[in-house]
């Protein structure tokens, strides 16, 4: 349930980002964290752990929490930026 939430927040903060005009942010956060964490954990996780294909999905459902979490605090922080320069 809360691996959903976060996966829902992450295309939510994105989304945000893009209609603030942040089209960069969210590309290299999916760029970076997909080929340099959620791939090589699940093929960790797959081949050497012995998860199977459980381990490679695993993988990369961390890098989505983890471009999530990265792509919310962005976003917050565009936020408080946007507030103080009103």
């Amino acid at each position: 349930m809360r691996v959903g939430r976060l996966i829902v927040q992450r295309e939510a903060a994105a989304g945000a980002l893009r209609g603030a005009g942040n089209t960069r942010t969210p590309m290299w956060c999916n760029l970076l964290f997909y080929l340099f964490v959620g791939l090589p954990l699940g093929m960790w996780l797959c081949f050497r752990a012995r998860w199977g294909a459980a381990g490679l999905w695993t993988g990369l459902c961390c890098g989505r929490i983890l471009i999530g979490s990265v792509l919310l605090a962005v976003w917050r922080q565009t936020v408080a930026d946007l507030r103080r320069t009103r």
